[in-house]
């Protein structure tokens, strides 16, 4: 599904991974105006490598959709700075991290750092991003639980998830916090959430796009 041409990313249309590149493609967006609300030159460094037509992102999300994912961005950028001041060596998991940079604006080089995802976001990431010692990717559901063995002993354990929770119901969100609380015994949680009428708009909006992706398809 993913292959390099000419030393880019080749992302097949009407894949999972296009859509990551939406919120991605909204930082490096942002990050290129005169006086950006944020700075992501990751996200610039990763849209460039990729051999993609962005015109139909540009052409048909607006300004609003691009401000949710700042604003998201910068709300959890706030989260992590102020929780790895108070523990330095913590462990923060990324969530649902798909295509996710906030590791290269928030790292004081100590923390550990986990990306969690499904293996083939997993394997799109790897074009991107080396583990390390300190920054690791899991390729897991989160409501598996095998993957909680792969957390080492957190000196201060953090989860994110920006854009995740809304799309489990809320048995699964409940028993995930249970078995995560059972098996850490103390983490802390911070994700974003939506009202009810929050969560109709936000699926039209998918809806349109996914729409407009499969109108390219036949073009």
């Amino acid at each position: 599904m993913i292959e390099a041409q000419k030393q880019k990313i080749k992302i097949n249309e009407g894949t999972v991974q296009e859509t990551l590149l939406f919120p991605l493609w909204g930082r490096a967006t942002e990050t290129q105006k005169n006086n950006p609300r944020i700075v992501d030159n990751k996200a610039v460094e990763i849209i460039d490598q990729l051999d993609y037509d962005f015109s139909t992102i540009t052409e048909n999300l607006n300004e609003l959709s691009i401000t949710g994912w700042v604003a998201r961005c910068i709300h959890i950028d706030r989260a992590v700075k102020q929780f790895i001041e108070k523990y330095p060596e913590a462990t923060i998991i990324n969530i649902g991290c798909g295509l996710d940079t906030t590791f290269d604006r928030i790292d004081n080089g100590k923390i550990m750092f986990y990306e969690l995802d499904f293996p083939e976001v997993v394997e799109l990431r790897k074009f991107f991003y080396q583990d390390t010692e300190r920054h690791r990717s899991i390729a897991s559901s989160f409501l598996e639980k095998q993957w909680y063995n792969e957390i080492k002993k957190p000196k201060g354990l953090l989860c994110i998830a920006g854009g995740v929770l809304y799309y489990s119901n809320g048995e699964q969100i409940k028993e995930f916090f249970i078995s995560m609380a059972d098996h850490f015994g103390q983490c802390d949680f911070y994700f974003d959430s939506l009202s009810p009428m929050g969560m109709k708009i936000a699926k039209k909006q998918v809806l349109k796009q996914e729409a407009i992706l499969s109108k390219s398809l036949l073009i």
